[in-house]
């Protein structure tokens, strides 16, 4: 999944986010924006979290694994858009799976 949003952003010249993380950050409190936007973080990490429990991890491994694995795609794809570039992405995939050993 990783490496797809690095072939977007690559096509866009890093022009490539979550549209979820935006309408997040700039809620102002509106609470109802704040819990759309949970909802989709947490069905997204429920599916990582299903992809470890069976290659074996433990449920709260898991569910700190999907925790970290969200929010470094989230990092990568700020950071690709900031540096209109791609590689944060690509050392993210290059680097995330012996992290998460």
């Amino acid at each position: 999944m990783i490496e797809l949003c690095a072939l977007v952003a690559e096509a866009n010249n890093g022009d490539f986010g979550c549209p979820i993380t935006p309408a997040v950050l700039e809620a102002g409190g509106d609470e109802s924006i704040l819990q759309a936007g949970h909802a989709a973080f947490a069905r997204w990490q429920e599916r990582i979290v299903d992809g470890a429990v069976r290659k074996g991890a433990t449920r709260e491994r898991a569910e700190d694994v999907s925790a970290v694995v969200l929010a470094a795609i989230e990092g990568a794809l700020v950071l690709s858009r900031a540096e209109r570039s791609a590689q944060p992405l690509h050392r993210l995939s290059r680097t995330l799976p012996a992290l998460l050993g």
